[in-house]
C-alpha cells in the first residue's frame, strides 16, 4: 500500500516493450537501478511484447539502453499526481474558489447568526431579547464565548415564573427554551350595563354564555375594557333584517374568566 502511494505521488508510466532482446533490456535496467514492476508478457498480432510500469523519472534514463539492445518502448498510459498538475493549473481559479468557500463555511459555523425562543407564553420575545442583550449575547458572536449553563441559571433568576430553561445550539442558531409556571392570578371580569367586559388585559381561559352574544372565545387575547359577551341579542324578521334587540340583565348573560399576561 505504501509503495502504491509513493508511486502515485512520484508519477509513473505504463509502457509497452517490443523487441528481440527484451530480457537483455530488463537486465540492463536492473543494473542501472531502473525500477520496473508489473512485468507481463502479452501477444500482439502473433508477436510477443511485454507490458510493465516504471517511474516517469526512470523513463528518461532508458534511451541509451534501448539503443544498445535494439528495443522499442512506447508509453501507453500516464498515472500519478504530477500528471494532474496541468489540469489543476488550468482551473486554478475554480479550485481556489472551492477552497475559499469551504474555509469561509467552516469559519461562519463557529458564530451565532440566528436566535429562536421556544415555549414562552407569559414572557414575551422582546423581554427575552432584552435579557440576552443585557447578558451581551447577540448575532455574530462566537458560540464558544457563551456559557449556556450560567445563562440558564441567570434566566431563571430574572423571570420568577420560569421554572425550567435550556440554552443550546443547532448549527449557527441559538435556541432559548423555557417552561413557565402555569399558575397565575385570574383577571377580574366586570359587567357594564348589559355587557360583560374585561377589567384587565389577559388571555381568555373559559367562557360560558347563557344569554347574549359572545364576542370572544377561549384562547383569545383581550384588552382592558373589551366586550366579552354582549347583552343585546339581535331580532330578525323574515327577510333576515334586524328589527330590534332582546336585552338581558348582566347576571343572566353568563360568565367569562381569563388570566393576565405576566
Amino acid at each position: 500500500m505504501q509503495n502504491g502511494w509513493m508511486r502515485f505521488v512520484r508519477g509513473f508510466l505504463v509502457i509497452r516493450v517490443d523487441g528481440d532482446y527484451m530480457e537483455r533490456f530488463f537486465n540492463m535496467c536492473r543494473m542501472h537501478n531502473i525500477d520496473l514492476w508489473g512485468i507481463r508478457r502479452e501477444k500482439e498480432q502473433e508477436k510477443d511484447i511485454c507490458m510493465c510500469e516504471a517511474y516517469a523519472a526512470d523513463f528518461l534514463k532508458m534511451p541509451p539502453l534501448l539503443k544498445k539492445t535494439g528495443t522499442k518502448v512506447h508509453v501507453v498510459k500516464k498515472k500519478g499526481l504530477p500528471f494532474y498538475f496541468p489540469f489543476i493549473k488550468k482551473r486554478i481559479i475554480f479550485f481556489a474558489g472551492v477552497f475559499l468557500c469551504l474555509a469561509l463555511l467552516n469559519y461562519v459555523t463557529d458564530y451565532v447568526w440566528a436566535i429562536e425562543y421556544v415555549g414562552n407564553l407569559q414572557v414575551s420575545d422582546d423581554e427575552l431579547s432584552d435579557f440576552l442583550e443585557q447578558e451581551s449575547i447577540h448575532y455574530g458572536m462566537k458560540k464558544s464565548s457563551i456559557n449556556c449553563e450560567e445563562k440558564e441559571k441567570k434566566l431563571r433568576e430574572t423571570f420568577q415564573n420560569v421554572t425550567w430553561t435550556s440554552i443550546y445550539f443547532e448549527g449557527t442558531k441559538l435556541y432559548v427554551e423555557i417552561k413557565e409556571n402555569e399558575k397565575s392570578e385570574p383577571v377580574q371580569i366586570k359587567t357594564r350595563g348589559t355587557n360583560i367586559i374585561a377589567n384587565e388585559a389577559g388571555t381568555i381561559t373559559s367562557i360560558v354564555t347563557r344569554n347574549g352574544v359572545p364576542k370572544v372565545k377561549a384562547g383569545d387575547w383581550v384588552e382592558k375594557g373589551q366586550i366579552l359577551v354582549a347583552g343585546g341579542v339581535p331580532v330578525y324578521d323574515e327577510g333576515k333584517n334586524i328589527v330590534g334587540f332582546q336585552i338581558y340583565d348582566a347576571d343572566e348573560i353568563g360568565r367569562a374568566s381569563c388570566r393576565e399576561r405576566v
